[in-house]
């Protein structure tokens, strides 16, 4: 990729996550960066098109994210490690998230790659599960696609924490990147084993 496709993506993710994705046109864009309409729409043809680079670019570095926790030893710490960075990536490109319904409605390109990722991310989710209950630190499900519903759950809270976040903005306390592992870390409390939850008292702490 060219350093003015660079520039472009940059400034339209500070511009996206700051005012909104329906609040940025392409013009904003050009003349934040000091360029012509032409010299962007020579590059990105539509704003669909940067967004749909965007997005991509997201999924890529979720997609790493995964690739790097399935190499690690298989620890409460490592799976809450991995759900920070998450979170942080997510913040990064909070437009995505905080946007998603416009998204879906308007960008056919990401609303059926959308589709089709959530359900390659569920089979990520349940294989690291069983690896989880294979390591004693989750039980077994004891309910009908428990674990299925734990990630529809956990689905929710992704893409729609931070819309949650930004309503209760000028709540005291409020921060942009809020309890979201804590969050999490109270959703899975109630499928560890005895041993999970002593390495979970551990690690408590660190996010009270």
């Amino acid at each position: 990729m060219n350093k003015t496709k660079k520039k472009i993506l940059g400034a339209a993710l500070e511009l996206f996550n700051t005012y909104g994705l329906p609040n940025v046109s392409q013009r904003k864009i050009s003349e934040y960066l000091g360029i012509s309409p032409g010299n962007l729409t020579y590059h990105f043809k539509k704003k669909e098109n940067i967004e749909e680079a965007l997005y991509f670019d997201l999924v890529n570095w979720i997609s790493e994210e995964f690739r790097q926790m399935g190499e690690k030893e298989v620890s409460l710490q490592n799976l809450i490690t991995f759900v920070d960075s998450f979170f942080v990536t997510i913040y990064a490109y909070r437009f995505v998230y905080l946007d998603i319904v416009h998204l879906m409605r308007n960008n056919d390109v990401i609303s059926a790659h959308y589709k089709q990722l959530i359900i390659s991310r569920k089979l990520q989710f349940l294989r690291m599960i069983e690896q989880f209950i294979d390591s004693g630190l989750f039980r077994e499900a004891e309910l009908l696609d428990e674990y299925e519903m734990l990630y529809k759950r956990i689905q929710i809270i992704l893409d729609f924490y931070l819309s949650a976040e930004e309503i209760t903005e000028n709540a005291i306390g409020y921060r942009p990147m809020g309890n979201h592992t804590l969050l999490f870390m109270h959703s899975i409390y109630p499928y560890l084993t005895l041993k999970g939850k002593k390495q979970f008292q551990e690690i408590l702490p660190l996010y009270e």
